[in-house]
């Protein structure tokens, strides 16, 4: 793995340095998910890390802006629709802003 220039995000490299085909990097990707027998193995792939990324950075307060630079997406748009918060975090915002029961 690389890093990208100036964003510390890993980059997928082969023994000589070249980038893998992204189906290649797919197809491993999904083997090893039926290989470990993962309950949702079937709606599981490489992107779903980038939705995964995107939504543990967001849950850690990351900016919006930082967040779609890292996953190099065009705009803060694009990204909104990577960050979904887990209910966890929507309660604690609900419990510190507003107070408990």
């Amino acid at each position: 793995m690389e890093n990208h220039p100036g964003l510390g995000v890993a980059k997928f490299a082969d023994a000589n340095g070249h980038m893998p085909k992204p189906d290649r990097v797919s197809n491993r990707f999904k083997f090893y998910v039926r290989k470990a027998k993962l309950s949702d193995r079937e709606e599981l792939s490489f992107h779903s890390c980038h939705h995964t990324t995107g939504s543990w950075l967001s849950m850690q307060g990351v900016p919006l802006r930082v967040i779609s630079e890292i996953l190099e997406h065009s705009n803060t748009q694009v990204t909104e629709m990577y960050s979904h918060l887990s209910p966890e975090v929507m309660d604690r915002a609900m419990e510190e802003t507003f107070g408990g029961e």
